[in-house]
């Protein structure tokens, strides 16, 4: 009997010590959306809509803008189908989490997709378009947390196949 109950604690301090990776996903995700949702309500709420705040003169501000198409505003109008779109990659990254590589890189480019996916979807619901606020003056575009996740996230998965092919 002592040798299983040696057995039963060695085996519950390695449970704990080693974190799993639903939780750092589920973190990862959470801190995305919660980081994006903070900044769009200080953008919506402290920026007049089209003011912005200048970081970096002619290059790089803080502005509140309505992107009611995808990224670099494009397909502007179509709304439902930009959520129907969320609700298909939302429900297929969850439901596919147990087949999704457990590499750090890999589970961290499905959480930044999924929290930015999530946050742009929170934004088309409740208020019928996305709110951006950093403005790359340079480039002639706007963007958010969400979407620099959703980008990141998204390279990196493509990174993961393409090294795996290899």
């Amino acid at each position: 009997m002592k040798g299983a109950g040696k057995k039963k604690s060695s085996s519950k301090k390695t449970q704990s010590k080693s974190i799993k990776p639903i939780v750092i996903f589920s973190v990862i995700t959470f801190l995305i959306v919660i980081l994006d949702q903070i900044i769009k309500y200080l953008a919506s709420n402290k920026v007049p809509l089209g003011e912005s705040i200048p970081f970096a003169e002619g290059i790089f501000h803080f502005t509140h803008v309505q992107n009611f198409g995808a990224g670099f505003s494009i397909l502007q109008g179509h709304t439902w189908l930009f959520i129907l779109v969320a609700l298909f990659f939302i429900v297929m990254i969850i439901a596919n989490f147990n087949k999704i590589p457990k590499d750090m890189h890999t589970q961290l480019g499905f959480s930044l997709l999924l929290g930015g996916t999530i946050s742009n979807l929170i934004d088309r619901v409740v208020f019928g378009y996305v709110i951006d606020y950093f403005e790359f003056i340079i480039f002639n575009f706007s963007n958010n947390i969400a979407d620099i996740a959703i980008t990141l996230g998204a390279l990196m998965i493509i990174a993961y196949f393409i090294i795996k092919k290899n």
